[in-house]
């Protein structure tokens, strides 16, 4: 029953995009990434649309592509920076977009989790080596559980930022498993028309983040965004040797 009402839904939409491309107009936004002060680019940004649930990365040039509708709200997101959100015009996309991206150093120390994040793949070996201090870290009260007006000086402590450094750190390596495990090759290669030889390059372009996948309602959505995603990567010409 599910599966009917999201394929009903997939074909009215279809339709409806076909027939009032006024209302449903499709876009590409293109653009770079990169940083606010160095102006060099960012690489493995993702480019989220909200309302599509779509997600892209961009390359070592800092470079990216994204299906968008009108006024649909993108976000721009890399753990260490601050997030970025825009909102698609209802007119005309901008030629290409050129985003600064600024650290976020917030009220943690930053290089502490420069250094948790660089660490993989030792973070989760050296787990049981040191045991200890992962059970202090990980029980340690959050950043976001204080009130900054009833707590200032844990704030302000050395001690605090380096361990919400590590608990951050930990948490983003902790999501990264869980995308490792569902967005696997065995599953892309059964969903889509991909060959083997187009894995890697997919993977790159398309791994949803945490919080995408954890939206969809059911595993038949999940396998749509897949499906739909390759469908849009085998669009391009230069691509085409990809299919099976």
């Amino acid at each position: 029953m599910k599966y009917t009402k999201h394929l009903f839904f997939t074909i009215i939409t279809a339709l409806l995009s076909a027939f009032l491309p006024g209302a449903y107009a499709q876009n590409i936004m293109k653009g770079r990434v990169q940083e606010s002060e160095s102006k060099l680019p960012i690489l493995g940004v993702y480019i989220v649309n909200i309302h599509t649930n779509k997600a892209v990365m961009t390359d070592s040039s800092g470079n990216f592509e994204l299906e968008v509708f009108p006024d649909n709200q993108v976000e721009i997101q890399k753990i260490t920076y601050k997030t970025i959100k825009l909102r698609v015009p209802k007119s005309t996309l901008a030629g290409f977009y050129v985003l600064d991206m600024d650290y976020d150093s917030g009220d943690i120390d930053q290089d502490s989790l420069m250094y948790y994040i660089n660490k993989k793949p030792d973070f989760f070996t050296e787990r049981e080596k040191n045991a200890e201090m992962y059970r202090v870290y990980l029980n340690h009260y959050r950043k976001e559980d204080l009130n900054p007006l009833a707590n200032p000086f844990d704030f302000i402590s050395k001690r605090n930022k380096q361990i919400w450094a590590f608990q951050k750190a930990f948490d983003y390596w902790e999501k990264e498993k869980f995308i490792d495990f569902v967005f696997n090759d065995k599953l892309i290669l059964q969903v889509t028309d991909l060959n083997e030889e187009a894995l890697a390059e997919f993977k790159r372009l398309y791994r949803p983040t945490y919080e995408m996948i954890k939206s969809f309602q059911s595993d038949y959505d999940y396998y749509l965004y897949i499906k739909m995603s390759s469908q849009y990567f085998l669009r391009d010409a230069s691509q085409r040797y990809y299919r099976r």
